[in-house]
């Protein structure tokens, strides 16, 4: 039972610490594309990756604190499945709004909550050991 009590925790501090990244996301996406005027899919890879440093290393010092990976060993399996995840973020975002017509920052929203769950299971995996 304290395992399954600790994977909660880490579960809901990774998803908590997500949610912030993921807001300064949809900020940093929006500014970058309404206010800079860039196209929205260059605007929604800076944004991620900005997000993506931001939630590792807030993750890495609050959440997962035993890991066995260095920071930089870490950070780079982090990022590389972040990379995986932008690819898989932009090709679905370009989907809901070039087809469906979906507004940009309603269909990154829907895409977030897609990817964000695959996320924590294999960064719990393959970074934070």
């Amino acid at each position: 039972m304290g395992s399954s009590i600790k994977h909660f925790r880490q579960f809901a501090g990774f998803s908590g610490i997500g949610i912030i990244a993921f807001l300064m996301d949809l900020a940093l996406l929006a500014f970058l594309t309404e206010i800079i005027g860039l196209f929205y899919l260059v605007s929604a890879f800076i944004s991620f990756i900005c997000a993506a440093s931001i939630h590792y290393t807030i993750s890495r010092f609050f959440v997962f604190t035993t890991t066995s990976r260095s920071f930089k060993r870490g950070y780079a399996y982090f990022i590389a499945i972040a990379v995986f995840n932008l690819f898989l973020l932009l090709v679905l975002l370009r989907l809901f709004v070039e087809n469906a017509g979906v507004h940009y920052i309603v269909a990154r929203v829907m895409v977030g909550a897609l990817v964000s769950v695959w996320g924590f299971l294999i960064n719990k995996k393959l970074t934070f050991i």
